[in-house]
């Protein structure tokens, strides 16, 4: 006889004599039904993942809910009727959602597990920043100028790229799946040892930058195109989280000769 069959039928036996009270299931963390608060801490730190400003790309998206198994769980005392759910050589955890936010914990259901497969530590921790970033198809916009060749000291410069439209990416990784969209919302030039902030994208005709520089040489046109992000997220039966991405910035760069005007005295 299992130690569970034991117990269960100590529990009979204890009910049976004490029939007049009849008392309610006792578990092991107090009395529960599904739906309610899970008063005990189960030891589990809680704290809202990620952020909407400041955000570190290694940290993993936010996440308001999360599940927990805790266990294994031995009734104090068996209610008359109870049927063990789970095998002779299984154990039952409780299944528990954890608000992040709040620290509440709702008891959702029981589990069975087996000695071959021990209970997970809980849901496995979202996608990065980083890995939905790196997976949202961005590609760096080519650099224009005029004039197109060789610039000439003394005169100007115009720098601008061509618009690019939103994106969007699924990103599937450890059971969640991440909905992104990024789209451009800033250019930074860097021209000359200067930096020129804009937020629209320019063109030929009405350039971002009019830069003239002031020696010749050969140069490095840089520009890093910022894009912003949002996310929302699913997956391991918690509701939907919506979120932001943040900025991160492509680097664009392109190699610019610049040559001198001479004035030459004609007799």
């Amino acid at each position: 006889m299992s130690r569970r069959s034991a117990l269960l039928i100590v529990g009979v036996l204890m009910l049976a004599a004490t029939a007049a009270f009849s008392p309610a299931p006792v578990w092991g963390d107090g009395k529960l039904a599904a739906g309610d608060a899970v008063l005990s801490d189960f030891g589990v730190s809680v704290g809202v993942r990620g952020g909407t400003s400041g955000i570190d790309h290694n940290r993993p998206l936010p996440q308001r809910y999360r599940y927990e198994y805790d266990g294994p769980i031995v009734y104090q005392i068996a209610p008359l009727g109870y049927v063990w759910p789970c095998k002779e050589d299984e154990e039952l955890y409780f299944r528990v959602r954890l608000d992040t936010t709040t620290g509440r914990r709702q008891y959702t259901g029981e589990v069975c597990f087996g000695p071959s497969e021990p209970p997970p530590a809980g849901d496995p921790e979202p996608p990065t920043y980083r890995e939905v970033w790196e997976r949202v198809p961005i590609v760096a916009p080519s650099i224009g100028v005029n004039p197109r060749v060789d610039g000439l000291t003394g005169l100007e410069t115009w720098l601008w790229v061509e618009p690019q439209e939103p994106v969007t990416a699924t990103v599937t990784l450890n059971g969640y799946t991440v909905a992104a969209t990024a789209c451009p919302v800033g250019y930074v030039w860097h021209v000359e040892g200067r930096t020129y902030e804009r937020s629209e994208p320019g063109s030929e005709e009405r350039p971002a930058v009019r830069h003239i520089f002031e020696r010749s040489g050969d140069y490095v046109v840089g520009l890093e195109t910022v894009w912003e992000g949002s996310f929302s997220m699913t997956g391991h039966d918690l509701p939907a989280v919506d979120g932001t991405l943040g900025t991160r910035a492509w680097r664009s760069e392109r190699p610019y000769h610049v040559a001198s005007i001479r004035s030459v005295l004609i007799r």
